[in-house]
């Protein structure tokens, strides 16, 4: 089931939407949990235990100005595994959504005739990032981990350092074994001793990735151009 927010200061826009996706999973005989919200500041004020899989995102509200993208950045920092779909009356704002990383960008006028591609989008990213995958330690211990958890695998010397946000682990496994067995181009080999997971990565500069925890990693001069070649990649698939 997924659970997701519409955001809209328009009450016929925000039902519609509703209607929608409602219709679609009943079509498809699936289950979505919605919650339907006039502005960001009800949805940031729901139980910290409620956390949106997507936010369906007006982008022009009441005072006629793009808040909607400044709240798609928060969502970003709050929720940073939420997915973002802007939808929008106003396709002049096409460009301007690339500030905060959203999933797609649709007119309210086409989304009826876009929810089978959105969903589609939505639910193989949803599947990459709550798969599991498991490691023996080098201590011969069992790690079952989400993919989404994991910050990015560093080798050192003939073992390989798995790293999530509180918590290191030692396996035997080579970057280049991880790299093929990890799904789609979530991870990318950025230097001879890391392999980094795309979905924590908030900026590329030269010759690093920088984390959303402020982490630096290194991009090699060997790894530069596959390394920007897939980053973009990445963005413009995943927005």
């Amino acid at each position: 089931m997924l659970t997701i927010a519409i955001v809209d200061d328009n009450d016929f826009d925000r039902e519609e939407c509703d209607r929608v996706l409602q219709s679609y999973a009943k079509s498809r005989q699936q289950h979505l949990q919605t919650r339907l919200f006039h502005s960001e500041k009800p949805l940031f004020l729901q139980d910290p235990d409620w956390i949106p899989d997507c936010v369906f995102l007006d982008i022009v509200m009441d005072d006629n100005s793009p808040r909607g993208i400044e709240t798609g950045r928060k969502i970003n920092e709050r929720w940073p595994y939420c997915q973002i779909v802007y939808l929008t009356d106003y396709i002049v704002y096409a460009s301007d959504v690339y500030r905060s990383r959203h999933t797609y960008f649709v007119t309210k006028r086409d989304f009826s005739n876009k929810v089978d591609e959105i969903f589609e989008i939505i639910g193989e990213s949803y599947r990459n990032r709550n798969r599991r995958i498991s490691f023996q330690t080098v201590n011969r211990s069992m790690v079952s981990l989400y993919t989404k958890d994991i910050l990015l695998f560093e080798r050192n010397l003939r073992k390989t350092i798995v790293l999530t946000e509180d918590q290191e682990y030692e396996i035997t496994e080579s970057l280049a074994e991880l790299q093929n067995n990890q799904p789609g181009a979530m991870f990318c080999r950025c230097h001879n001793s890391f392999l980094v997971n795309l979905i924590h990565v908030r900026e590329m500069n030269g010759d690093s990735f920088v984390l959303r925890n402020n982490m630096s990693v290194p991009i090699s001069r060997r790894h530069k151009q596959e390394a920007r070649d897939q980053f973009y990649t990445w963005l413009t698939e995943n927005r």
